[in-house]
């Protein structure tokens, strides 16, 4: 007989000799490779993002510190909303995805002087 067979057998406590350890395994088998178990205290995936929430955080951080460099403005951003940003996020990335997703904080910057400027007249 296959020694790894042999070996599986035991390790489960089961008699390879008995057609009902063979249910078992196989039930076994299907249990673990269609209903994998959860590990105790895995943490829930976290996504990035979209690039509207993105563009819409940035506007608004932008809209009250326009003199505010890229990093600032992540960082800025993680203070302001963080169920989206996670504390431990360096704000290099969240400025990789803001690229990432085109979006230029020069216009932006432009859009929000522009606004503002309306709002004086």
């Amino acid at each position: 007989m296959n020694e790894p067979l042999v070996k599986l057998f035991e390790h489960a406590g089961l008699d390879l000799r008995l057609p009902n350890d063979w249910y078992v395994l196989m039930g076994l088998f299907a249990e673990f490779l269609f209903d994998p178990p959860m590990k105790p205290g895995a943490r829930a995936k976290w996504e990035r993002p979209n690039a509207r929430w993105l563009k819409r955080d940035l506007e608004a951080c932008l809209a009250e510190n326009r003199r505010s460099n890229g990093e600032r403005l992540c960082e800025i951003m993680k203070e302001r909303f963080p169920r989206r940003y996670d504390s431990k996020l360096p704000a290099k990335t969240i400025l990789r995805w803001i690229g990432e997703e085109r979006i230029s904080i020069k216009t932006l910057r432009r859009k929000s002087k522009a606004s503002s400027e309306a709002k004086k007249i």
